[in-house]
């Protein structure tokens, strides 16, 4: 199935963060068949509130023409701490303000 029309790739930052030595190469790899990039920050937590290189990312992903979806993963492993909704708000908020840049 490799070249196949039907195969492509969903990132996520999280696992990019633990699992790739250069999460920004791994995008510009993927380049056309990135299809999906799931937002999660090192801890898991709402992209923008810990240490993921997200201008990198954003760099990467404008580089390659990117135009596909960013989810959001808001998980926080004290969710006494947050709110799911708040958090999933404060990193949307993040990224807008991310890509206006």
């Amino acid at each position: 199935m490799t070249g196949s029309a039907r195969l492509g790739v969903h990132l996520d930052t999280f696992h990019m963060n633990v699992e790739e030595a250069n999460p920004v190469l791994a995008v510009v790899r993927a380049g056309a068949r990135l299809l999906n990039v799931h937002a999660a920050d090192n801890h898991r937590s709402a992209p923008g509130t810990g240490a993921f290189d997200w201008q990198g990312l954003r760099d990467a992903l404008l580089y390659i023409g990117y135009e596909g979806y960013l989810t959001i993963e808001a998980f926080h492993p004290d969710a006494s701490e947050i709110s799911f909704p708040a958090a999933g708000r404060r990193g949307l908020a993040f990224l807008r303000s991310l890509f206006a840049e």
